[in-house]
């Protein structure tokens, strides 16, 4: 995983104004993708499918469900949902951009103000640019169900 720092649109030396820079990750989404999804098919056989499973309705199993399972964490990845990557631009979409800028525009002082939060905001989402370069993973727990907001239907 290749890591920069970005500042002003460019790259900038780690230590070069801490605090005021981004820190960036350039991380290998589909290979962390594929390994839920392949650990999740090779494991499927060995474990109590989805409706009989013993975890209950919430994100977090507690420690007395986890020992009740089986010694191995690993026990809970076949029963992970991993839908398709998003590209930034539907995801920030699903998450509410629009009702969250116009609240911004709404509450700005003046027209520069507001100029600058919808060039910012439009920066976000361009295509081609951040809202087609950038992507978003999820991997979620199933009592979430299969339609996390922002991504495609994940398959069964």
């Amino acid at each position: 995983m290749k890591r920069v720092r970005i500042r002003d649109h460019r790259f900038v030396h780690p230590l070069h104004a801490p605090g005021k820079t981004d820190l960036s990750a350039d991380v290998d989404f589909k290979r962390i993708r594929s390994v839920v999804v392949d650990y999740r098919a090779r494991s499927a056989d060995r474990l109590p499918s989805e409706e009989a499973s013993p975890l209950p309705n919430r994100i977090v199993p507690s420690e007395v469900e986890m020992k009740s399972q089986t010694a191995s964490s690993s026990a809970f990845a076949p029963h992970l949902i991993c839908p398709p990557l998003a590209e930034q631009r539907f995801f920030l979409a699903a998450m509410g951009l629009e009702a969250r800028v116009n609240a911004l525009l709404r509450s700005a002082p003046d027209a520069t103000a507001q100029r600058t939060i919808f060039d910012g905001a439009t920066r976000l989402v361009e295509a081609p640019g951040m809202g087609t370069a950038y992507k978003v993973l999820a991997i979620a727990h199933p009592s979430l169900g299969r339609d996390i907001p922002g991504f495609e239907r994940a398959e069964t």
